[in-house]
């Protein structure tokens, strides 16, 4: 996962250190064609995890919480206050994988 490792370090922006407290990923997997690959989420999350420790935050430790998704980019998306990034990896065309590293959802809040 150097892809991931180098992506990470050119968003950061210079002299940021990584973020100490729990953390939330979200990965979405914006994949081609009308049928999702099988994937097992455990093989490629954990990389993901590991790949961002010392970048993102300090260690994967700190991963309270991650999110999963496949979503397939030959469906009509509706996209709204997309990050450059997102947008940049929409307009190539191919497959790719999004992550967001973020706080923790209070445990506490009900969802429906």
């Amino acid at each position: 996962m150097e892809a991931v490792r180098r992506a990470a370090r050119e968003a950061t922006p210079p002299g940021e250190r990584p973020y100490e407290g729990p953390v939330r990923l979200l990965i979405t997997y914006y994949y081609e064609g009308s049928e999702p690959p099988a994937i097992d989420v455990d093989n490629f999350s954990t990389p993901i995890q590991n790949a961002l420790s010392g970048i993102g935050y300090l260690d994967d430790g700190q991963v309270d919480q991650c999110d999963w998704a496949r979503i397939s980019i030959d469906q009509p998306l509706r996209v709204r206050n997309v990050s450059t990034v997102l947008a940049h990896a929409f307009s190539v065309g191919h497959e790719f994988v999004h992550v967001k590293v973020d706080h923790p959802r209070d445990p506490q809040e009900l969802r429906q």
